[in-house]
């Protein structure tokens, strides 16, 4: 996380010196590729585990602690770049997709900046979810709740779309809500 990191500090330079705000309007020939960095299981990565506050006699226990407060530090770390990233990188061309069972706002309060993941984040969610989930998983979801029969259900800054599959020869994809409110078709491939 931490080379990601410097990568978009340098891309946010050449932004500078160029005197752009994003990487699409730098000079083709000195223009980054896009980045997409994909972390799978961010939840479990970044929660941290249980660790006794004080020392121990026991040179073993101990190493264990120290083991679990090293493991911590680290988890921080990337909670914390993960942070950056998503409030920093975007005019960078650089994009993080983070993917989890169940990313919970409690979770993201352990890291520096994890408060910041939700609201400078797009979500997606998969699947049949309770409201509970949906609390947990989308900034409004009282606007998503009213969705139906979706499957899938995104939410970018701020609206929530709803959209349901069904297998048959193809996949067919119906928006169920959009921005304006309508419905029809979103895709079939």
């Amino acid at each position: 996380m931490r080379a990601i990191y410097a990568e978009v500090v340098r891309r946010k330079e050449l932004n500078s010196r160029h005197g752009t705000g994003s990487y699409r309007d730098l000079p083709e020939d000195v223009r980054p590729r896009h980045i997409g960095i994909i972390i799978d299981e961010f939840a479990s990565l970044i929660e941290l585990e249980q660790v006794a506050r004080t020392a121990s006699d026991d040179p073993e226990v101990e190493a264990e602690r120290q083991l679990g407060l090293a493991t911590n530090a680290a988890k921080r770390e990337v909670g914390m770049f993960a942070g950056k990233i998503t409030r920093e990188a975007r005019s960078a061309g650089v994009s993080l997709w983070l993917a989890a069972q169940e990313l919970k706002g409690t979770t993201l309060d352990q890291i520096p900046g994890g408060n910041t993941l939700k609201a400078n984040m797009a979500r997606l969610l998969l699947g049949k979810t309770s409201f509970g989930s949906r609390q947990s998983g989308l900034m409004n979801p009282v606007d998503a709740a009213d969705l139906g029969d979706a499957d899938i259900v995104v939410e970018h800054v701020d609206a929530a779309i709803g959209l349901q599959a069904r297998r048959r020869h193809r996949l067919d994809l119906r928006l169920t809500r959009d921005v304006g409110g309508e419905s029809g078709r979103l895709a079939a491939l």
